[in-house]
């Protein structure tokens, strides 16, 4: 039995020398745009990305979890003054899979701020834990700002104002490699709701979110109340303002 053991540890650690450098050349470097080294691309950069999750510390009783009065989770580049910025990669202060826990001691944030993550991880399972998880670490009467790309205007958008999905997707999308054509707007929708874009700079997009939906979730999360933000936030990415849903929930 021991020798079988042995064996596939052998296996795995021969796919892992054989995989590693494939990976390293796929996302360091740009290569060719055919359509085969995009999937292969798209590939490695999931695989990348389960590999990082992999390497942080477990949500358990062995991690030291942090005490901050404001975090900023799914930090990206963008990181936040006076905040304790965590997120999956460099160069957040705190790197951590957000998808299994937040790394912090409950009841001890009085603002979180999420600022276009929620939309990169999956529905069913990842944004219900993460936001129950939000809700434990903030105090009580503390304060989630969340922002989104605001889908729901998007698609009324469709019928009603195409200058619009125009402007988003000049902003988003028209400057990617090989380029994107502007359609009617029915691409620029599709991508809101499901971009798999492949760039070690960008992260795919699981899921889009109108005001109702997302006020269910934060809700059905345990949030007591949900309000929309009509104002800019400092805290919040200014050049995405015209075209995201932000709100406030409040523990």
């Amino acid at each position: 039995m021991s020798n079988e053991t042995t064996k596939t540890e052998q296996n795995s650690t021969s796919d892992l020398e054989l995989l590693l450098p494939i990976l390293k050349r796929l996302v360091q470097e740009p290569g060719e745009d055919s359509p085969a080294a995009l999937v292969s691309r798209r590939a490695a950069l999931r695989i990348r990305r389960e590999l990082a999750a992999l390497s942080v510390p477990p949500h358990n009783g062995s991690l030291q979890l942090l005490r901050a009065p404001r975090l900023h989770l799914g930090c990206g580049r963008r990181l936040l003054q006076d905040f304790v910025n965590i997120d999956l990669f460099p160069p957040a202060e705190v790197l951590y899979d957000l998808r299994v826990g937040v790394p912090c001691e409950s009841n001890t944030a009085s603002l979180i701020v999420v600022d276009h993550f929620l939309e990169h991880i999956d529905f069913d399972c990842s944004a219900p834990q993460f936001l129950k998880e939000v809700l434990r670490v903030l105090v009580p009467g503390g304060e989630l700002l969340l922002s989104v790309p605001d889908v729901e205007r998007a698609v009324l958008a469709y019928n009603t104002d195409t200058t619009y999905l125009a402007k988003i997707h000049e902003a988003l999308f028209s400057g990617r490699v090989g380029g994107v054509r502007h359609d009617d707007g029915m691409n620029t929708i599709s991508r809101l709701f499901h971009d798999a874009y492949a760039d070690t700079r960008y992260s795919p997009h699981y899921w889009g979110y109108g005001f109702k939906s997302l006020v269910d979730l934060l809700t059905r999360s345990g949030f007591s109340r949900v309000v929309r933000l009509s104002e800019k936030s400092p805290f919040l990415t200014e050049k995405r303002h015209w075209w995201s849903l932000s709100v406030v929930a409040i523990k």
